[in-house]
């Protein structure tokens, strides 16, 4: 493998790992994402290849100067840090982007999640439906923290919260991620990846551990992705018995999905858990929403976690967010939204493909912080790319 190749599974490995795995929660997230640019500047030297994309240069240069400018505009210089942060993953994103390029970055990030995804069943299933082997290992590796500070067993590829008892928590596979929530969000991009990209038929097996992967996070946002995933994917003809295979196997599967205990409690049960989940999400969001409305233009500021708490709390609500886009909006008002998201902006949608990745990302920041990670900008910048070729 040449350094090259080499680079370019290092460089998206880390991506997805400072996506907001557990293990970047759990360390030091600081030092990851400074290991993160320092590898990214050695894959430029080591290969010498130092073209930049000339779009997303830009993109780094006046979205980390409005970060720039933003923090001292609303006098919030105590949470530099955390601007600093989001600078320094945008211009990871742009070296990283342009170092792997558009082409070779699909097939890198399935290549890896179909690893991970594999590993992940193996232990997942082994620890919450058959002999639990697996339990040794957790026994011998520290647990790792979410950001609201929740404790998980730690499988290496599979993580267990240890923080409650609740059957339906322990049975939702979360990866290595702090929930299935978040972990649905990388598999479904790895699928549409995987369908248009790729050119790789819907029942292959990659696509069916992707699937039931997916499946295995009771998920209700990755239920409804994956339902979106297998509706689009064009009919699949039998070539021995000419048998549609997409109306005998995918639909039934659509229609377990949608009717599945996982959305209809969601949404329909008001004595569930998983209502009880929705109604928070409502509430979190119309705490966004009235911070938005007060502070329109500017936000609140990045890092300013006080004063969401205390209009939070003011209307009943909890001392963190679920929607990432509000939550975004809230901290740096709408026009900082429009500036530091601009690449989602350049996807013209004209392709199946383009239209599910930026479904998958827009469903999934309404429900999880993903919001400038660099799954979520590498995933939208490539199709920007190959829309246009």
């Amino acid at each position: 493998m040449s350094y090259k190749s080499t680079f370019d599974f290092l460089l998206i490995f880390l991506a997805i790992l400072c996506s907001g795995s557990l293990y970047y929660t759990g360390y030091n997230d600081d030092l990851f994402l400074i290991v993160f640019f320092a590898v990214s500047i050695v894959a430029y030297i080591i290969t010498g290849q130092f073209k930049l994309s000339k779009v997303f240069t830009y993109y780094a240069i006046f979205g980390s100067l409005y970060l720039l400018i933003h923090v001292f505009a609303t006098d919030h210089v105590s949470h530099f840090n955390t601007y600093l942060g989001y600078m320094v993953r945008i211009f990871i994103f742009l070296l990283v982007y342009s170092f792997v390029g558009q082409k070779r970055f699909a097939g890198v990030y399935v290549q890896i999640m179909l690893t991970l995804a594999f590993l992940n069943m193996i232990v997942y299933v082994d620890h919450v439906f058959l002999l639990n082997l697996s339990e040794s290992i957790a026994d011998r590796l520290p647990q790792l923290r979410t950001w609201n500070n929740h404790p998980h067993d730690n499988f290496v590829v599979y993580f267990s919260p240890s923080f409650t008892t609740s059957t339906a928590s322990l049975i939702k596979n979360p990866g290595i991620f702090w929930e299935g929530g978040a972990y649905q969000y990388f598999l479904n991009l790895a699928l549409i990846f995987n369908i248009y990209a790729r050119r790789k038929a819907l029942l292959s097996f990659p696509n069916i551990l992707l699937i039931a992967t997916i499946i295995s996070t009771f998920s209700t946002i990755g239920y409804i992705i994956l339902g979106a995933v297998l509706a689009s994917t064009p009919s699949i003809k039998s070539f021995s018995y000419k048998i549609n295979l997409k109306t005998l196997l995918v639909v039934p599967l659509v229609i377990f999905l949608m009717f599945s205990s996982v959305i209809v409690d969601k949404f329909f049960n008001k004595q569930s858990q998983n209502y009880k989940s929705t109604s928070r999400r409502i509430l979190d969001a119309q705490v966004e929403l009235s911070i938005i409305s007060s502070y329109p233009l500017m936000g609140i500021g990045l890092g300013n976690n006080e004063k969401w708490v205390e209009i939070s709390q003011s209307m009943g609500g909890g001392r963190s967010s679920s929607n990432g886009i509000l939550n975004y909006a809230s901290k740096l008002g709408i026009f900082g939204l429009l500036v530091t998201l601009y690449p989602i902006f350049l996807v013209k949608m004209r392709s199946r493909e383009s239209r599910l990745v930026v479904l998958c990302t827009i469903l999934t920041s309404l429900s999880q912080n993903i919001i400038l990670t660099p799954v979520f900008l590498l995933s939208i910048a490539v199709l920007e790319k190959r829309e246009s070729t």
